[in-house]
């Protein structure tokens, strides 16, 4: 086929800057070079996302999730909606109440949603591969395209420049007869820094539950719910020059997965194999006054379902190139300006289409940053149009205000317009894809207080932040029964979502005891106020499995080299029903960690004890589709270090 030799030509050129960088780290020298080593994508994040709020997630939260997917992350970490439907089985992620298809993700400043559904699995990304992973709330369409309409992900592999060599070794053993290893080797110094990360994570998954949909409750074991998961990750950065650098990351996954089946149908024999490799070369110049870059990525997924019960085989190939140029530039003191064009071929050989489909989206976006002395607010606006054959697509702008009010209080305020375009299934699905599809527009407002207190006794800082945010989403795609049997998409809906977020955090500090203090409480109502009939049960309605309430609380301790940590999360009651008739109860959950260190010279060994779900609850997050009660992992941390 003609999208495997694509894929042919990606692991060639993989091969070739293996060769290129292994001659660079050979030739080049230990010269100082103070050239910024600050992601472009996580520039323009912090940079123009003015008004708007950002959780970033540093290596210090994240290897207490080695061993774990990033959707286990976001459930403990933040204030999104996590729609898990098993252990380490599919997970989709909104914020703010939105779809999953309504929020970016982007890893090292590329897109990873897949092009057919528009979404992504966050139970296939393991966070050992990440240096940062950040979470932007609100509409974000004006600075990164089609689908952050509720918010967005951006996953990091930072380079350092730094003379060293390091080297990690991690295994767990965790319940369910589940085992994961995780490795990281990284050469480096003033020139090149090159890393090679490799996870591996077997799991049965078989824990008991209690089968609430049969009579008398029996308790029966989960079955066909094993997974598999192989992933490698190679990064890669150069400096030419003192103001040029060249990087380059390649990630390969090859996922296995039984999928089980509900309470009320426990037989099944289905299973999915996922294959993705994606890569991105990114070249960058920078000065004190400007910077110019460009990059290409190039992102292949396999997928290959199979169902023998019901007598299905499905397979579908997806290959997206996405190439971008870009440019910074300080115009005064305290005024930048930022642009670029942006274009995304997808190319898709899919069952249920009528042959290979193309879809080509270009989009052009300028950004505007203005800070002002003497009162120290900032202002940014941003606009984006993208082009694609056969739809419209509105414009996309963004105006947001941010700086001090008084002494410690500091104010944000945001507006935005932000869209998604139809997916490919959306258009090409045979039968039902609709070509006369309108994209999805919504209209964003946000304002944020933050209260930040530093001291000099036992309480070295408080930060406190409030958000109350309002969007109406309109043309919503949503898929609908027709006269001809089949279900197809149409516009139909318009959602209002609107909320309240307060999050904070402290640190503190007794005797030789350091402790850190986080948490976050949402309310969040989204509901449809569109009554498409007289009979809509859905009108006025809470879009279903979406709490109305959520709060997590995070406790960490060190004392020397003993750390605790201690996690909390509640969600509120989910519909299960348009009509809201029906409805999953709310839950608790808990996790509980140990970790003790020891270090001699360059080498650290870390030991950990963790427990999930602590108080045992019983509960699900999708209706029929039990959670594993509690458990426990084991871990054990090798570091070499050689600037130690």
């Amino acid at each position: 086929m003609r999208i495997y030799k694509i894929n042919k030509k990606i692991l060639l050129f993989i091969i070739s800057l293996w060769t290129i960088s292994l001659y660079a780290q050979v030739t080049s020298n230990d010269s100082i070079i103070t050239l910024s080593t600050v992601n472009i994508s996580s520039e323009r994040l912090y940079g123009y996302s003015g008004g708007q709020k950002i959780i970033s997630l540093d290596t210090s939260v994240l290897k207490q999730y080695t061993f774990q997917n990033v959707s286990d992350l976001v459930i403990q970490q933040t204030l999104a909606n996590v729609k898990t439907y098993g252990s380490s089985m599919l997970s989709n992620v909104g914020i703010r109440g939105n779809a999953s298809n309504q929020t970016g993700v982007f890893w090292n400043g590329i897109n990873i949603n897949s092009s057919n559904i528009g979404m992504t699995d966050f139970s296939l990304l393991p966070v050992f591969f990440f240096d940062k992973v950040e979470m932007q709330y609100g509409g974000g369409s004006p600075l990164f395209g089609s689908g952050s309409i509720g918010g967005s992900f951006h996953f990091f592999s930072t380079p350092v420049f730094n003379k060293k060599i390091e080297f990690a070794l991690s295994g767990s053993k965790a319940s369910y007869h589940d085992n994961s290893i995780a490795a990281k080797i990284v050469l480096a110094n003033a020139r090149f820094c090159g890393a090679t990360s490799i996870f591996y994570k077997d799991a049965k998954n078989d824990f008991e539950y209690i089968n609430e949909a049969k009579y008398g409750k029996p308790l029966e074991k989960m079955i066909n719910a094993a997974v598999i998961s192989k992933d490698l990750l190679q990064d890669f950065a150069f400096k030419i020059n003192k103001i040029q650098k060249i990087t380059f990351s390649a990630w390969a996954q090859s996922n296995y997965r039984q999928i089980p089946g509900t309470m009320t149908t426990t037989l099944s024999e289905a299973k999915q194999y996922d294959q993705t490799i994606r890569s991105v070369i990114n070249w960058d110049r920078t000065t004190d006054k400007n910077k110019f870059y460009f990059k290409v990525a190039g992102i292949y997924e396999d997928q290959h379902f199979i169902d023998s019960i019901v007598h299905v085989n499905s397979r579908l190939k997806i290959y997206n190139q996405i190439s971008e140029i870009g440019f910074s530039q300080k115009i005064k003191r305290n005024i930048r300006l930022d642009g670029g064009i942006n274009n995304t071929l997808s190319i898709a050989d899919i069952q249920s289409y009528d042959g290979i489909k193309k879809q080509n989206k270009s989009s052009f976006f300028l950004s505007y940053n203005q800070f002002f002395l003497p009162i120290d607010w900032s202002a940014q606006f941003n606009i984006r149009y993208e082009l694609m054959r056969g739809f419209i697509i509105p414009v996309s702008p963004s105006l947001g205000f941010e700086g001090k009010i008084w002494r410690f209080l500091y104010g944000k305020v945001n507006i935005s317009k932000n869209f998604r375009v139809p997916t490919l299934n959306d258009i090409y699905w045979q039968p039902g894809g609709n070509p006369d599809l309108k994209s999805e527009e919504s209209y964003n407002q946000e304002a944020t207080i933050n209260a930040i207190y530093s001291g000099k006794s036992f309480l070295k800082e408080v930060e406190i932040s409030v958000t109350a945010y309002h969007s109406i989403i309109d043309n919503c795609i949503q898929w609908m029964p027709t006269e001809n049997v089949y279900w197809a998409p149409v516009n139909l809906r318009k959602v209002r979502s609107e909320g309240i977020e307060a999050e904070a955090k402290g640190t503190f500090k007794i005797n030789k005891i350091f402790i850190l203090l986080n948490g976050g409480y949402s309310y969040t109502s989204i509901i449809n106020i569109n009554q498409i009939s007289a009979f809509d049960e859905s009108y006025n309605k809470q879009l279903i499995y979406v709490p109305f309430h959520k709060i997590h609380l995070n406790v960490y301790c060190q004392y020397k080299n003993m750390n605790f940590t201690y996690n909390h999360v509640f969600t509120g009651k989910r519909y299960t029903e348009i009509d809201n008739s029906k409805f999953l109860p709310f839950y608790n959950i808990s996790m509980l960690s140990f970790s003790y260190s020891f270090h001699f010279k360059k080498i650290s060994i870390e030991s950990s004890f963790k427990v999930d779900n602590l108080w045992d609850e019983r509960y699900q997050i999708i209706q029929w589709r039990p959670m594993p009660g509690r458990n426990y992992r084991i871990g054990l941390n090798f570091n070499f270090n050689s600037n130690k």
